[in-house]
């Protein structure tokens, strides 16, 4: 993870956001629970978020502690 470093710059494959974005997603984390991320398009995250016990992508983008 990155801070972004502009709104259009594109990036060599890693994961940037805004910074208060960044504290957020940091501090949701629960590291005692060992947490893995997995950057995937959302038509594959729909064909293995049930296999894999994720939520669903119509749970997460109505999740509004993440959204913001």
């Amino acid at each position: 993870f990155h801070i972004r470093r502009g709104v259009n710059r594109p990036t060599t494959g890693c994961t940037t956001m805004a910074q208060e974005n960044l504290v957020k997603v940091i501090t949701w984390l629960r590291a005692k629970r060992h947490p893995c991320y997995a950057l995937l398009p959302a038509g594959e995250y729909e064909n293995k978020w049930r296999a894999w016990n994720l939520p669903s992508l119509e749970r997460l983008r109505g999740d509004v502690s993440m959204a913001r």
